[in-house]
């Protein structure tokens, strides 16, 4: 019994040593960081918000900047980054950075942020959502104890979401030779319904008095059309026919209604 307990006396022992040992080892490698020099960043950021404005516009309140500092600028042995951050409030953030005697280099982080921007006069869509950046690196160098450094930073990356698709609205009167009896095209007559299509986009559009459509198509886009309706023939009885035609890329939205004749084809069934 007394072998046993001396036996568990000496490991218990030597387990206090190793733990001892260890906590020295994680307290003499703990480095210091001196942190008491202090230096002030102060930042005005701007944007292209608002295309009717002259000029640029103030980063909206809220938007966030963060600073990073090596470590090793106040401890050659260190690693990682001194990190902290501040919110833009009327365009301007403040920020205190630690220094040292031989300056430090300042990393400057403008935080991205969405808005939806105002179009110049004129144009197809009031706002766009953009997402902005700033994608050039941002940096104050030797920034010593004592000094107020001053950087104006310009988002310049303005990336529209990829599910945007602007479009212009746009009016047409739709002619086709319908009536085999009559010289000359009719008007496409009210009530038929028009397919709308390109590539990437599909839409119809109802045909209204004197043959008039208005219709959103996609900007910049040729939009093909079509529609199936019963033709008139001079023998009868009157067949289907699949009429088709085009609108050409539009790239501003009108009132004024311009001409289109779609061409009939006969349906073989």
């Amino acid at each position: 019994m007394k072998r046993t307990e001396r036996k568990l006396g000496f490991i218990l022992l030597a387990l206090a040593f190793i733990f001892a040992s260890c906590e020295k080892d994680i307290t003499t490698s703990e480095l210091k960081l001196d942190l008491s020099k202090k230096a002030t960043v102060k930042l005005y950021l701007y944007a292209e918000l608002d295309k009717t404005i002259q000029g640029l516009e103030f980063a909206p309140n809220g938007t966030k900047v963060f600073i990073s500092i090596l470590n090793s600028s106040f401890n050659s042995s260190a690693s990682g980054n001194y990190i902290d951050s501040a919110t833009v409030n009327n365009g301007f953030a403040e920020i205190t950075v630690p220094t040292t005697s031989t300056g430090v280099a300042v990393n400057i982080n403008a935080a991205e942020f969405t808005y939806a921007q105002v179009q110049s006069f004129g144009s197809v869509s009031t706002t766009i959502s953009k997402v902005y950046s700033v994608t050039a690196a941002q940096v104050i160098n030797k920034i010593y104890p004592g000094e107020s450094r001053t950087k104006q930073i310009t988002y310049d990356g303005e990336a529209q979401p990829y599910n945007f698709v602007e479009k212009v609205t746009c009016a047409f009167i739709l002619k086709a030779d319908m009536d085999e009896t009559v010289a000359g095209n009719e008007n496409v007559p009210q009530g038929t319904v028009i397919n709308l299509y390109t590539s990437t986009w599909a839409g119809t559009a109802t045909v209204g008095a004197d043959g008039k459509i208005t219709v959103a198509i996609p900007k910049n886009d040729a939009v093909s059309m079509k529609f199936e309706a019963t033709k008139t023939l001079t023998v009868p009885p009157s067949k289907k026919f699949l009429y088709t035609g085009t609108i050409t890329a539009q790239s501003v939205s009108t009132t004024y209604a311009s001409t289109i004749t779609l061409t009939g084809t006969q349906n073989e069934n």
